[in-house]
């Protein structure tokens, strides 16, 4: 028989050997072997031993040959000229391209005997900016509401096929899209090489920002209310976003860096100034002169810093993560009135400067064309001028229902 034997690293968790042993004690092990490496006697005699943190775990690996989809299914995706190609047998009528996000209708859709092929644009306009590349994520071909499945040989392809915006490849059901960058930047040592590379770069800062909302999905909220200000200012002031893939509409005057290139390192270690609303990597380093402001997210309703992890971990472990990994960073925060500053202290141990006169994202309730925005959303969302309209916006880390009833 054969014994696959694998030592996984542990350097670079911030938690450390401990969190690792966690990790690995709560973690499911998945192993792909090519058939081909072995014999017919050996293929049915595989072991596996994974080592990690002091964690040994072994056994017999389950070997299982998927079957070939009886009725339709996809057997090729490829991008050819800024459209998505799909083909396959047993399909007569267009399919639509779906995920969590968007929902992609064909562009153009021929079948020949059992054969088709579908072609789905690589841009969509989700929300009334115009059209962008299609958003990362995982996307399922469907057919009267059926998933199609795909083929055998093209189930978890690993070989991303590439387009001018997009980088994807095949999953168990589908196509994921993952973040556009280049391939080296898209494995775990690349980024690795890239975040040392980062930690050694002598740069002289330029006069320049470098924002990111959450996690990189939008550009909007307080930080698009200071990129506005900045550009108002100083039109010719280099403006960097960062942003998760190019679906991201950034405002005029930005430049949208995807996060984990090295454009978007380079940035991170040259610009004097980094706008926030979540934490920074752990492998960040603040140059002399850098001045990073957290914005959050609005009003603090909720529960945050120490108070917020302790849910999900031990109370060393949350003080550590509120304290070291988040507000050790900050230079200033943003708070919506001076009251709120009690609540960051308790939360995280603030104690430095703070910009308390209000939100940046308020700003524009106030500003010279807010009647004509206003009017503008409320034909948008078919509200009448008489009517009331409130608006219910919960933050992902909300875990309370709205009660309309009480509410009403």
């Amino acid at each position: 028989g054969v014994v696959a034997k694998f030592v996984g690293e542990t350097s670079g968790h911030r938690g450390g050997a401990a969190s690792w042993r966690e990790t690995f004690d709560r973690s499911t092990w998945s192993v792909l072997v090519p058939l081909a490496k072995f014999g017919p006697e050996q293929a049915l005699e595989l072991e596996l031993e994974a080592t990690l943190a002091g964690r040994v775990a072994a056994g017999r690996v389950a070997l299982a040959s998927p079957a070939e989809p009886d009725g339709p299914a996809i057997d090729r995706i490829t991008i050819e000229r800024q459209v998505l190609l799909i083909e396959g047998r047993g399909l007569s009528r267009a399919p639509i391209l779906v995920s969590d996000s968007v929902q992609v209708e064909a562009s153009d859709f021929t079948h020949l005997g059992t054969r088709f092929r579908v072609e789905f644009p690589v841009t969509a306009d989700r929300w009334g900016q115009g059209e962008l590349p299609l958003p990362i994520g995982d996307y399922e071909v469907l057919a009267d509401g059926d998933s199609v499945p795909l083929a055998v040989e093209l189930v978890n392809w690993p070989t991303d096929f590439v387009g001018e915006s997009l980088v994807g490849h095949t999953t168990t059901s589908g196509l994921r899209l993952i973040r556009p960058r280049r391939r080296d930047e898209n494995t775990r040592y690349g980024q690795r090489a890239l975040r040392e590379a980062y930690a050694q770069t002598v740069s002289t800062l330029q006069e320049a920002a470098l924002f990111q909302c959450r996690w990189a999905e939008a550009a909007v909220g307080n930080q698009a209310a200071i990129h506005r200000e900045f550009h108002r200012r100083n039109p010719r002031m280099k403006l960097y976003w960062g942003v998760a893939d190019h679906s991201v509409a950034v405002p005029a005057g930005a430049t949208a860096l995807v996060v984990g290139t090295r454009e978007w390192y380079a940035a991170l270690a040259s610009v004097k100034y980094l706008v926030k609303s979540t934490e920074v990597g752990a492998y960040t380093v603040l140059r002399p002169g850098q001045i990073y402001l957290q914005t959050f997210e609005g009003q603090p309703f909720e529960q945050l810093g120490r108070a917020a992890l302790a849910r999900t971990m031990p109370a060393w472990r949350a003080a550590y993560e509120a304290v070291e990994r988040r507000a050790a960073f900050w230079d200033v925060i943003c708070l919506p009135y001076p009251e709120a500053a009690d609540f960051y202290q308790d939360a995280f141990d603030w104690d430095g400067r703070t910009f308390d006169q209000g939100l940046p994202s308020t700003d524009g309730l106030l500003a010279p064309n807010a009647d004509v925005v206003r009017r503008a959303t409320r034909e948008k969302f078919e509200i009448a001028s008489h009517q009331q309209a409130v608006l219910f916006a919960p933050s992902s880390a909300d875990h309370e229902r709205l009660d309309v009833d009480r509410l009403a």
